[in-house]
């Protein structure tokens, strides 16, 4: 009797061990999944339509500190209609670098009018000291995009 008593007794720690694995299990993958369509919404939800030079452009919105830090760094790559817009609290000379910028890129520097008052094309830097390129004017937004996209841009409407 003492015998089967601690086989039942194994047994059933066993089988409550296993589902109290399961339930964490999956109650943990559901929160995974949760998370991940969240910030796949928030992502979406953080991207906007820019039209310039009768182009359009998907771009990401780059409008906190750390955000316009990171900006397009480490990206292998970027779609021919993508990008990333800078927003800025308020217009001013504007100073960006390419430090661990992978992709040539042309920075397109827009007034709070939203006309296009700068633009150049940046090479990728992944040197410690990376120069920078400030804008010839004031501006209130900036717009990354694929390099050599633009040509004779300046004084352009910019549509979002």
């Amino acid at each position: 009797m003492k015998m089967l008593g601690k086989y039942t007794f194994v047994l059933l720690t066993a089988s409550l061990l296993i589902s109290a694995g399961m339930v964490y299990f999956l109650s943990g993958s559901k929160t995974k999944s949760i998370e991940r369509q969240s910030s796949t919404a928030a992502s979406e939800e953080n991207t906007l339509k820019v039209s310039l030079a009768e182009r359009d452009f998907l771009v990401e919105i780059a409008d906190t500190p750390a955000k316009r830090r990171k900006g397009l760094m480490f990206r292998e790559s970027l779609c021919a209609a993508c990008g990333m817009l800078f927003i800025f609290e308020k217009e001013e000379r504007l100073s960006f670098w390419m430090k661990n910028t992978l992709i040539p890129l042309d920075i397109v520097f827009i007034d709070r009018a939203k006309k296009v008052v700068d633009w150049t094309t940046l090479k990728p830097c992944v040197v410690e000291n990376c120069p920078t390129y400030t804008s010839k004017e004031a501006a209130k937004y900036v717009l990354e995009v694929n390099a050599e996209t633009f040509t004779n841009i300046l004084n352009k409407d910019v549509f979002f």
